[in-house]
């Protein structure tokens, strides 16, 4: 939209500069042809009827341009005033150059006068009706353009606003909520759990062999395997379970309104995916997990603390 308002802008002030000019040039040869008529003979016109002469030619190239115009006010048409103007200078001009008696150039300067007089109305009424509706389409065009301006800033900053919050709850190699947004929603989901007495139960999964630092894998595979490891995750739980990236190497799963029993089942079924699933990487990836049932007497450290050490006695 932008680009084609420059150019819209661009045409319509260049269209303004050549209507002016034609305004303008019309004005001049009606003023011109007064005063040969009111020069006295001993006067040369020929500069001036030369220039009359070229200042028709201009104007014969917007009338040429503006001939199917419908902000035409006349009777018949722009050409049909022109061609009155022109053949009435050019009789005019013979009366001037074979130096007839200053009476028949006199009555024959009136009739011409008249004559471009009225062409000079009626082009300078096309061009302010041509400039006003040109005004309004550029108060229109304006307009939209600052909307869709307004309109594209409004979305481009509710997108950062959306990127800024996703990548501050998300981590963004697993597609998992990261370890502040765990925090936040476990406190909370424990807080709704102590009130409600409602279940609760938290799973930890560890990948054993894959720390950065011991070189086993480079940074490629890495990527590779924690982008699949975040979508089985997952694909595992239900759309009220809260999974995420607790450290490097460690993950957790927060269970609402869920047994310790029933965490158990699931912690089962994450344990078989991960270990039927292809992760195309050697070594082998080695996995472990644990869960626990939420005390309600317990502090929110205490609660990972607890799940933590029962991650860490498996074997």
């Amino acid at each position: 939209m932008l680009p084609f308002s420059t150019f819209f802008i661009y045409q319509a002030f260049n269209t303004m500069g050549n209507d002016t000019k034609a305004v303008r040039q019309v004005s001049w040869i009606e003023g011109a042809v007064q005063h040969i008529a009111l020069t006295p003979s001993s006067v040369d016109t020929s500069v001036i009827v030369k220039k009359i002469d070229d200042t028709f030619k201009d104007v014969s190239k917007w009338v040429e341009y503006n001939g199917d115009s419908d902000l035409y006010i006349g009777w018949r048409s722009i050409a049909d005033d022109y061609t009155d103007g022109l053949s009435c200078w050019t009789a005019y001009k013979q009366l001037l150059i074979h130096k007839k008696e200053r009476s028949a150039i006199q009555q024959k300067s009136l009739v011409c006068w008249k004559n471009i007089e009225n062409l000079a109305v009626i082009i300078e009424k096309m061009v302010y009706l041509k400039q006003k509706n040109i005004v309004y389409i550029l108060y229109v065009s304006s307009a939209v353009t600052i909307l869709l301006a307004l309109l594209l800033i409004y979305f481009v900053r509710v997108y950062i606003h959306t990127q800024i919050q996703k990548n501050a709850i998300y981590d963004t190699s697993t597609a998992l909520f990261n370890k502040r947004y765990f925090l936040t929603s476990l406190t909370n989901t424990m807080a709704r759990s102590r009130r409600y007495k409602y279940p609760l139960s938290m799973i930890f999964i560890s990948i054993d062999n894959f720390d950065a630092n011991d070189g086993s894998y480079d940074k490629k595979t890495r990527e590779h395997v924690l982008k699949a490891f975040g979508g089985l995750i997952i694909s595992f739980t239900r759309e009220s379970d809260i999974a995420c990236r607790f450290e490097e190497n460690v993950f957790a799963i927060i269970l609402p309104d869920t047994e310790h029993e029933n965490s158990r089942i699931l912690e089962e079924r994450i344990d078989q995916g991960l270990a039927k699933h292809d992760f195309a990487v050697t070594p082998k990836l080695e996995f472990k997990s644990a869960t626990a049932g939420f005390d309600y007497e317990e502090t929110q450290e205490a609660f990972i603390e607890r799940t933590k050490s029962l991650l860490a006695k498996v074997e």
